[in-house]
């Protein structure tokens, strides 16, 4: 080895400790001393600039009447709280490999695809494979607001009788 090579190698050696010292602290200014993000501020923010209104999917009185608010909210639950996007995939088409859930999309359901059918599903689960229950870790309105997403993005959506829906909705808030 040439003394040339040598001392490119020593050089390119300490290129590389820069980088990983200089990777190491913006690691840590971004975790400690940076502003960070507040994506709840920044959402408000953002509404109060484009003048959309705050929507409350608690207030909703009638939640099993779908809406364009209602069907946004929905899909808000369905890449954070409710945790869907997770098995079910970003867009609803599942095919996330060891998990075997529905593609929402194609909706082949196994306890239907109404309003209620779906409904009843996010409350009891599905027993004997991963669709648990969201009984308790969504609202009513949360689970309303999930089934109008599910039936906005599905091709297979069986029409909902009203008299039916409603008589349902008014039993389960």
């Amino acid at each position: 080895m040439s003394l040339t090579d040598e001392k490119q190698e020593q050089l390119g050696f300490k290129f590389f400790i820069a980088s990983m010292v200089a990777s190491l602290g913006l690691l840590i200014y971004l975790s400690f001393f940076g502003p960070g993000v507040n994506s709840l501020d920044q959402i408000a923010e953002l509404q109060e600039e484009t003048g959309v209104p705050e929507f409350d999917v608690e207030e909703v009185e009638k939640p099993w009447l779908a809406s364009p608010e209602m069907v946004l909210e929905g899909k808000a639950v369905y890449a954070g709280a409710g945790t869907c996007a997770s098995c079910h995939g970003v867009k609803g088409e599942a095919g996330i490999p060891g998990i075997a859930a529905r593609n929402l999309i194609e909706g082949q359901w196994r306890n239907g695809g109404s309003s209620i059918a779906l409904f009843n599903t996010l409350v009891d689960g599905i027993s004997g494979t991963s669709m648990v229950s969201f009984k308790d870790s969504l609202s009513v309105n949360q689970r309303w607001a999930l089934v109008h997403f599910i039936r906005s993005i599905t091709k297979n959506r069986p029409d909902d009788n009203p008299a039916e829906l409603s008589a349902f909705g008014e039993q389960n808030l």
